[in-house]
């Protein structure tokens, strides 16, 4: 039997899509904690920072030219970064050199992996290729799919959903050998986010002119039912521990109890917007923004604190 491999890392909104890379030059887009004090984030012109101590203190590195989008670690020693151009670089040594991974294209938007071996990228005009050897060699898999897609979870190494623009949904139960077209409620709107909670509950967000909502799956995402019709953050990225907890950041972090009827604002000290939200249990959390802001709870995202930021101004609210 294979393992519930759910998205305990998240994954940040698509830059490609609308913003010149050169906005985001002074931000966070992503980050990963292996632990309560190993951390990674990653931001504008290579911009890469990794923590030993919970975030008190964060050493910076330089990983090319690009805006890096995306970070994920599998365990303490096998990670990987996606750049705005999309390169992916991995590493087996806790980020203490990185290698470029040749890819089918340039056409990446996002990745997954599923073991050291097994993993997705996925990305523009609905390409997909699966590695089964780290990484190393690619082969593309068709999808039928011809917009854009932003998102890939994965409940198991064979059991795996793929988003995209004009309402994309594509599951596979076989590896991705074939990609089944599920029935979107989505009409033609972007669906920017796909979270799988640790309780198998898949959740995803779509853009609808200037809403955000807020769609869950009760059957390994085959049919889908909205959650909240208006999330009050205009959430970019979310995350959440089963199918009535979760956490939504964008214009401001909220929180939810009751599966996304409705929602609660957190604490936070500083007004900025926020890229991408990471969790390692129910209380220890991080998120990171705009203004190289890094945010840090202890209470499972009630209040936050700054770790690190730049240039930001105090919440007015707060």
């Amino acid at each position: 039997m294979t393992a519930l491999l759910f998205s305990s890392y998240p994954a940040v909104g698509n830059p490609q899509d609308d913003i010149d890379e050169l906005d985001l030059e002074n931000t966070f887009l992503d980050m990963h904690f292996i632990n309560g004090e190993r951390g990674w984030v990653v931001g504008g012109k290579g911009d890469l920072r990794s923590t030993i101590n919970g975030g008190r203190t964060w050493q910076r590195h330089r990983l090319g030219d690009s805006a890096l989008t995306r970070v994920a670690f599998l365990d303490s020693k096998r990670g990987w970064i996606l750049s705005f151009d999309g390169n992916l670089f991995a590493t087996k040594n806790d980020g203490h050199s990185w290698i470029r991974q040749a890819l089918p294209g340039k056409w990446v938007k996002a990745f997954r992996f599923v073991t050291p071996d097994i993993g997705w990228v996925i990305g523009k005009k609905g390409e997909i290729a699966k590695t089964t050897d780290g990484g190393r060699h690619w082969k593309e898999q068709p999808a039928d799919a011809y917009f854009d897609l932003n998102d890939i979870g994965c409940f198991t190494t064979d059991n795996c959903i793929v988003v995209g623009n004009k309402g994309i949904i594509r599951l596979t139960t076989d590896g991705g050998k074939t990609w089944e077209r599920i029935k979107s409620p989505f009409w033609d709107e972007d669906i920017s986010r796909v979270f799988i909670a640790a309780d198998g509950t898949p959740w995803a967000l779509y853009r609808a002119s200037r809403t955000v909502m807020l769609y869950r799956s009760s059957d390994k995402g085959r049919t889908w039912k909205i959650a909240n019709g208006d999330l009050p953050s205009l959430a970019n990225s979310l995350f959440f521990w089963d199918k009535m907890n979760g956490i939504a950041v964008g214009r401001g972090i909220d929180l939810t109890a009751d599966g996304g009827s409705s929602w609660r604002g957190a604490k936070v000290p500083i007004n900025v917007p926020v890229n991408g939200v990471c969790f390692i249990n129910r209380k220890l959390g991080w998120a990171v923004g705009s203004f190289k802001t890094i945010l840090h709870t202890k209470d499972g995202g009630k209040t936050w604190l700054k770790q690190h930021g730049e240039d930001a101004q105090p919440d007015p609210k707060q």
